[in-house]
Order: structure tokens, then sequence, then C-alpha cells
């Protein structure tokens, strides 16, 4: 099970171009990204509350506003990868800026009805869920090459079947010469023999935003019950390049081979949140929320490409033997469960914390309604990801210390568990931020700065028998402003 999950990781060749659990692993997995009191503190706001960001984890909070306000976050990246394969480090990095998130936040004094409600709150705006833009790499040598696993998976199948049945691997490498046919025993072999150079760059870019619509409302300043209507744009490409070079060209007929894969995902996916915040005595908060699955309607656009040089010629995919595709689906992420804690040391200081549950084997994929496209019914894809995933847990913690109620220090952690199974091995480890900042608030305005390490670690299978290793770094500052509309 171990090894088809690893084939299937990265989707290089199938029989034909599909959805795999990558894909829900894309759109399942992610973080919030807030203005910077929210990062500062970890993101650990489900039980605080009064935050743009806290919408997304328990809109229950914006019933602590009083205030109308208009929020702005802005945000710059630095990501550092390192590759280990084959004994062989490379490293790269990446700088990109965006926006976190902004909003309006709109209150209504709700206590002349006298009936025990205090503020109603209406809020507009949006969060960044996930950013894509990224860039990875690995080199180094090995006797495994990609040929081996295209030939064998072409064994049964003649010539004339392959572009039929592997338009994006096995036909491909037919058609430039990279694998001989065997016609007694109806089976592949690749022309590339002896060690070979390996040189695989991944290129990503695009993202997550959520666009979203919240009331809440405050009962007596004890109970703060809020629900939230969020719609997702999703953007995502990928390019992919693989290459090999013998190292001994003497001592092979082909000298080198480049495969292109290209990738692009578009579409939105809606969900609701509710939750509720209570508070037993003033200094303690505790909150409960629950985040439907998103729904998803995604539509993939898939090619391919492949050149094979050989000694003294160089052979190119013809034109008609270029794959393109296109498909329409449905997907459906985990639903959530968070849990929140908040304490309240008078008007000096606060911590905070948010534990949530994400059930991942629940999440899957549907045929589309579109009738212009041929319905698919993913059973395969759906039993595979559910043994491959688990449930997951992530965990924020915050604190905030306040000087002479102008000047806020506030520090923050954070930890997301693994979404697959431990006996993948491709999430070896925690996902791990750690984050700081200050912040200045004054009668009308208040300015935020904060600084977020983040740490992940993943295993990457190309093809069966070549395995590497991605270590990432990323540091954000992030700076926000929030004014205070009379």
């Amino acid at each position: 099970m171990r090894i088809l999950v690893l084939i299937l990781l990265i989707g290089s060749f199938h029989t034909v171009y599909t959805q795999n659990e990558l894909d829900l692993y894309r759109y399942s997995k992610h973080k919030i990204y807030g203005d910077a009191r929210f990062e500062a503190m970890g993101g650990a706001f489900g039980a605080l509350g009064a935050n743009l960001a806290s919408s997304q984890i328990n809109p229950a909070g914006f019933g602590r506003y009083s205030r109308n306000q208009f929020v702005g976050s802005f945000g710059l990246e630095s990501r550092k990868q390192k590759s280990i394969f084959q004994e062989e480090e490379l490293a790269g990095s990446n700088f990109l800026a965006h926006i976190n998130n902004a909003g309006v936040i709109l209150v209504n004094d709700e206590s002349k009805l006298n009936k025990g409600w205090v503020f109603s709150q209406l809020g507009l705006g949006f969060n960044r869920l996930k950013g894509f833009r990224n860039s990875f790499k690995y080199t180094g040598s090995t006797d495994n090459s990609m040929l081996n696993s295209i030939a064998n998976q072409s064994a049964g199948f003649s010539p004339d079947q392959l572009y039929l049945n592997f338009p994006f691997s096995s036909s491909m490498a037919w058609e430039t010469y990279a694998i001989n046919y065997d016609d007694s025993t109806r089976t592949y072999y690749p022309v590339l023999s002896g060690p070979n150079q390996h040189t695989r760059t991944i290129s990503e870019k695009g993202g997550i935003n959520e666009f979203f619509i919240s009331a809440s409302g405050n009962y007596l300043n004890r109970l703060y019950l809020g629900a939230n209507f969020g719609v997702r744009f999703v953007n995502f490409e990928q390019g992919i390049e693989h290459q090999e070079k013998a190292i001994s060209p003497t001592n092979s007929s082909i000298q080198s081979f480049v495969i292109n894969n290209s990738l692009r995902v578009s579409g939105t996916g809606t969900n609701v949140k509710v939750g509720v915040l209570f508070l037993p005595i003033d200094r303690l908060r505790l909150g409960f929320s629950i985040h439907t699955p998103t729904f998803y309607e995604l539509e993939d656009d898939y090619t391919a490409d492949m050149t094979t040089v050989y000694k003294d010629t160089t052979i190119k995919l013809p034109d008609a033997f270029k794959p393109e595709g296109n498909y329409k689906y449905r997907l459906r992420t985990p639903a959530k469960f968070v849990g929140s804690f908040g304490y309240i040391f008078g008007t000096k200081a606060c911590v905070s914390a948010d534990l949530e549950y994400i059930p991942y084997r629940t999440s899957h994929f549907r045929s589309t309604t579109d009738e212009n496209y041929v319905p698919y019914d993913y059973i395969q894809e759906n039993k595979i990801a559910k043994e491959a995933f688990a449930a997951g847990m992530n965990l924020r913690l915050g604190g905030e210390y306040v000087i002479n109620g102008v000047l806020f220090i506030r520090g923050g952690f954070g930890a997301q568990s693994k979404a697959y199974a431990k006996s993948t091995n491709i999430e070896p480890d925690w996902d791990l931020t750690f984050s700081g900042g200050l912040g200045l608030k004054f009668e009308k305005i208040t300015v935020d700065m904060a600084f977020s390490k983040e740490q992940w670690n993943r295993n990457y299978t190309p093809f069966e028998g070549n395995t590497s290793n991605f270590k990432t770094t990323s540091n954000r500052f992030i700076i926000s402003c929030a004014y205070f509309i009379q």
C-alpha cells in the first residue's frame, strides 16, 4: 500500500491523467493567515475573538466587537528549501508578497430593545488560507531510471495501444525512442542504461482565498453566537521537469531525456462555520465551533511533452502525440471541530489555546454534474485516499502582555499534525510555527507587526524506488492596521 500511495503522489504517469489523494491533501490541509496580532499569537483566537481572522476559527468571536472596524494586513515571505537525494544536497529560496486579509465589521447596538442582546455584528472580508508559490529541486545519481517504471507499466500492451492507455508516459517514451519493444515477450525495456544523473524541478504558484460573510450576537456579555458562510477560490499551477543524463555517455545510446508535465487547476468551494463562545466568569472564555466540509467544483487542464537526446540526434515528441487533458470534478474536504480556551489577566495580559480535530480520511472525490464531461466513479481513488490519510490534530497557543495600555508584546506557537497515515512516511514530522510581535493601540487606530517562522518536512517519491526529502523554512513579516469607524 505504501508504494502505491507514493507512486500516485506525484502523478507523473497514469493510465490516464487523473486526480489522486495529493489533490485532496492540497485543498484539505492549510492554515489561516491573519493580521499581525493574529499571527504573532500563533493564530490562537478561537476564544479571544474580536479579530477578522478569528471568524475562520470560531465566528462567535465576532460577538466580542463593540465598535465598527476596518482591517487590512500585508505580508512578506521568504522560503528556503533544502533537498536531499542520494546523499546529495541542494538549496534554493523564494520570496513573495501578499495581502493576508482585509475586511469590515459593522456593529449594531441592540441593548435598547431590552431583550438581553447587547450587540449584533455583520462581517465582510477575505482571508488568505494557502499560498502555493514555491519551487523545489533535487539532483543526484542513481541506476534507477524513470524509464524502468514506464517500461514495466507498459507490459502486455502493443505499441499501437500506448497512446490510448498511457498518453502521459509510455506513449511519449515510445514515440521519442526512449523505450524499445520485445514482440516475443510483449514487454518493453529502456534504452538508457547504466548510472544517470537525475534532476527534477517542481514549480508551483497560486493560492486559496476565502471571501466570507459573518453574523454574530452578544447576549448579556456572557454568551456569544456566530455563523460564517465562506466561498473559497482556488488557483493552482504546477510545472514539473524531470531530466536524466547518462553519467557514462559512451555506454548508453541515449545521452539524456526530459519529461515536462504541467497542471492548471481553478474552481470554487463553499462552506459554513458555526460557533459558540461562553464566559462562565469574566476572566475565562470557552469556545467551540464546527466547520462543515468545503464542497469544491474544480477544473483541471494538463499537458505533457518529452524530448530524447541521442549521440547524433535529438528526437522531440511529435505534436500529434503531445497529450492534453481537461476534466471537471467535485471534491469534498474534511469537516473540522475546534475547541478553544482563553484566560484574561485583568487589563494586563491574556493566554489562549485552540485545539482542532480534522478527520482527513473523510475527504473524497465525486463526479462532476456537468453533462459536457464523462462521469467517473472515483471508487479506487477514494479507497486509496481513505487508506492513506489519518485523523489530524492542530494546536495553537498564544499570549499577550500590555504595557501602559498602549504597547502590546505577543508570542505564539502552532503545530499541525500529519494528514497522511504514519505508514506512508510522506510527512515524517509535524509542521511547526513560532511567532512573536508588537502592537500599538490608540483611540481610533491600531498598528501591529509580527514575525512568524514555519518549518515543515516532506518525503517525495516521483516513481517507485526514488525518494527525496524536502525541508522547508518559511519566514514571514506581517504588518497590519485596524481603524475604528464611528
